[in-house]
């Protein structure tokens, strides 16, 4: 009986040392659950940061990108009306420049000062004002100097 006491109790104690094995492994699987938990609540709140800086950024990349296309608009219907002046400008310089030289043809033939009379007096006709402090001319009906 002594034989089977000591089986016994030699059995006890490994009973014993497995069950505290157990209790202490639970402990462990315990503690590593409640690690693990508080290790996934850190990197959510982590992301949730990270996803809130990234849409704020993203939200100002939008208004910095539709500021660029407005004014990108803005610059191309400037760009149309100057094109649109410069086609009315070259048009007029044209005109101007047809007109000038319909003028220029009569005047060709005539000396260097007949022609200097002719402009004078048709200014003089036109009743335009001229200051030309180099040239007197005379008007003919009076004699005066003017």
């Amino acid at each position: 009986m002594n034989i089977q006491i000591r089986i016994l109790s030699v059995l006890f104690t490994v009973l014993l040392a497995i069950v505290a094995t157990n209790v202490k492994a639970e402990g462990e699987l315990e503690q590593l659950l409640t690690q693990m938990k508080n290790e996934r609540i850190k990197e959510a709140r982590a992301n949730k940061a990270r996803e809130k800086k990234f849409k704020a950024v993203r939200t100002d990349q939008q208004a910095i990108l539709d500021k660029a296309k407005n004014k990108l608009r803005a610059e191309i219907a400037r760009n149309k009306q100057l094109i649109d002046e410069i086609a009315l400008n070259k048009s007029i310089i044209e005109k101007k420049s047809n007109e000038l030289e319909q003028l220029k043809r009569p005047l060709t033939g005539m000396k260097k000062s007949h022609l200097n009379t002719n402009i004078i007096s048709g200014l003089i006709d036109k009743q335009q004002v001229l200051e030309l402090p180099h040239l007197t001319v005379k008007s003919s009906t009076t004699g005066e100097s003017k």
